[in-house]
């Protein structure tokens, strides 16, 4: 039988597992799926690396869901593969260098998206133009352009959150207040 000390988590362990739920809700509201962000959380938050067993175990997901989820962090380099001596299974970490992961994600899914919006609507903008340049409806000509333009503004502001060549360091100085993120 077990004892109720056994049967109830620890207080570290329920601390670790309500970030895991609050990032993950976070994660969904950038398009992501809930799992990713929780498994990223719980790795980031231990000091040793864990099995997809014991990711799934500690977040109360199926093997399969948390192999699935971990291929997929695997792809956008938040988490990497370790392994222990006389171990014949995978281990994963997560990337600790928060900016750093932040700032490969906005390049490579983001800015595309934005770049994307760019050329749709200034393709649609060409076409309200060769229509009479928007004499027939001036209200959808002025109002693409608007959105032309807040599309172009997001785009250079994260260009600039994202620096020379996606390092982003000067950026995320301010953003966290002139504290140097650990590397």
């Amino acid at each position: 039988m077990r004892s109720e000390r056994e049967a109830s988590p620890s207080p570290a362990s329920s601390a670790r597992f309500e970030i895991c739920q609050i990032i993950g809700r976070m994660m969904e509201l950038w398009g992501f799926r809930k799992n990713l962000g929780r498994i990223w959380t719980l790795l980031y938050l231990q000091d040793a690396a864990l099995s997809a067993a014991e990711i799934a175990e500690q977040l109360s997901i199926s093997r399969g869901s948390a192999s699935m989820a971990l291929q997929e962090l695997l792809r956008w380099g938040v988490v990497r593969k370790s392994w222990k001596p006389g171990e014949r299974k995978d281990f994963f970490e997560a990337e600790e260098n928060v900016p750093k992961m932040v700032l490969r994600v906005l390049n490579e899914r983001e800015l595309p998206a934005i770049n994307e919006a760019i050329g749709a609507l200034r393709g649609v903008l060409r076409g309200i133009e060769a229509d009479g340049g928007g004499v027939s409806d001036p209200t959808l000509s002025r109002r693409t352009r608007d959105l032309l333009g807040i599309t172009e503004t997001g785009r250079t502001l994260f260009l600039g959150l994202l620096g020379s060549e996606g390092a982003g360091a000067p950026a995320w100085d301010v953003l966290l207040g002139g504290k140097e993120e650990p590397r």
